[in-house]
């Protein structure tokens, strides 16, 4: 699929594939409900594609291949299944700025073992998955991430904290892992641990 505007769309758990291959113009996926069902979403063009609406009938895997999948709100892509980052050029965006609703409840897991999840700056982004992403977690200047509940970075590769970003562990009595083995820590903002439990 690559630009243009389009009716609700259901995928069939059947084989059912949502290819968002635009390579020469954004493309925007605005309304709730947009998109529904059990199959896949691929993203695999350069150019941005952004899903601004609530999408919570939607319970399959998306897989980002090529460029930025920028979410404007924490349902855009549903409250279930995985979001897979799947190379160095491929980027997940919590667009926290511009998108509307509420970050505080983030269940959808983000998985692969490269590229960027990038969490912007205007909100607070609370997640509560237990995340298997292996690639590079980015907080922009003034983001701000906590990890609550099951929420989890064990398998980052690298951290890039922006200006005045605050990555925080809330979780009470819990132990937590920043990050891989020879993890790569930069940036000027600030990690912050709440509760007793072990961060390590």
């Amino acid at each position: 699929l690559g630009t243009g505007r389009f009716g609700a769309l259901t995928l069939n758990v059947y084989g059912g594939t949502l290819d968002l291959a635009n390579s020469d113009q954004a493309l925007t996926i605005a309304g709730d409900n947009a998109i529904s069902g059990a199959g896949s979403i691929l993203k695999s063009g350069v150019a941005d594609v952004t899903i601004s609406g609530s999408n919570v009938n939607y319970t399959g895997a998306t897989t980002v291949s090529e460029g930025k999948l920028i979410l404007g709100i924490q349902d855009a892509l549903g409250t279930q299944g995985q979001i897979i980052v799947g190379a160095d050029t491929a980027s997940l965006v919590f667009d926290t700025a511009g998108g509307a609703g509420d970050w505080n409840s983030v269940t959808k897991v983000v998985a692969g073992d490269s590229g960027r999840w990038i969490i912007q700056a205007g909100g607070e982004v609370v997640d509560l998955a237990t995340n298997t992403f292996g690639g590079i977690l980015q907080l922009e200047d003034s983001a701000l991430l906590t990890l609550s509940g099951n929420g989890s970075i064990a398998n980052v590769t690298a951290i890039e904290l922006g200006d005045f970003s605050e990555l925080t562990f809330s979780k009470g009595s819990a132990s937590a892992t920043l990050g891989a083995a020879n993890m790569v820590l930069s940036g000027t903002g600030t990690i912050v641990k709440e509760g007793t439990g072990t961060l390590t």
